[in-house]
């Protein structure tokens, strides 16, 4: 899914700068869809052992459930010095120091995809101006459904699985709301707070996660994360300050000033 979504029509801005050679992926349809988005003609493999075996490689794109990552990074990181991998890249941390060590001499790196973002960068660059004045208050709020494929045929049900999926709904996505929260603030985080839980009925997963960060600067911000099986709610993003409250819709951002009495 993160292939589809972002990393190939991301590479096929970068087509200039960077070249595909090859993919792997044990499922035909999901091959099929890449090779669809990317620029150029690639190799294809139905096994990344298969793919790493064949290609000599600059650099690997590695794109998984997150219990996977244990066992296919560090094999990887044998015969390839440069590594990139989706977000979170284990589900304990039992399991990250396994892939830290083995990645210890080579180049890996973790993927922020939000942060640089139109509306976080227009906002951040808004806030900065001082328009809002101090900032004293982030909100954030996704409680969706989580990514879904391009195939319709292709869920992404292993999200709400722990078993697969790690430690819940704020290790898989709210870890964005986290950074966002930082930048937004422009403060570092001294103090954490919350109270997560999951519920099921009738085979519905409503995994959720409320989080109050105290930041540095002496303001808060409040962040409610879910992946909410078979429903959607609105996403709320807002930053309110002194002068007035920033508010983020999906293409930009809404400024709304006030004057206190």
């Amino acid at each position: 899914n993160a292939a589809q979504f972002f990393h190939a029509p991301a590479y096929r801005l970068l087509m200039d700068y960077v070249e595909v050679v090859a993919i792997a992926d044990p499922d035909v349809t999901n091959r099929e869809m890449v090779k669809k988005i990317l620029p150029n003609r690639v190799r294809e493999y139905g096994s990344y052992r298969e793919m790493m075996k064949s290609e000599i490689l600059d650099m690997v794109d590695v794109m998984l459930p997150h219990h996977l990552y244990v066992k296919v990074i560090p094999e990887i990181s044998k015969s390839c010095k440069n590594i990139l991998a989706e977000k979170p890249f284990a589900k304990t941390l039992k399991e990250a120091k396994v892939i830290l060590k083995a990645t210890s001499k080579i180049n890996f790196s973790v993927v922020h995809n939000y942060l640089y973002g139109y509306r976080y960068r227009q906002a951040i660059h808004t806030i900065k101006s001082g328009e809002i004045g101090k900032p004293f208050l982030v909100r954030l709020e996704n409680l969706n459904t989580g990514m879904n494929s391009i195939d319709p045929n292709n869920p992404s049900s292993w999200r709400t699985n722990k078993n697969v999926a790690g430690t819940g709904t704020f290790h898989d996505h709210g870890y964005h709301l986290v950074y966002l929260a930082r930048a937004l603030m422009g403060s570092e985080v001294v103090a954490v707070s919350s109270l997560m839980g999951s519920y099921y009925e009738k085979g519905t997963t409503l995994d959720t996660a409320s989080v109050v960060l105290r930041h540095k600067n002496g303001g808060m911000s409040i962040l409610l994360d879910g992946r909410l099986s078979n429903q959607n709610t609105e996403d709320v993003e807002e930053i309110l300050g002194t002068k007035g409250t920033l508010r983020l819709t999906l293409d930009t951002t809404k400024l709304e000033k006030f004057k206190l009495d």
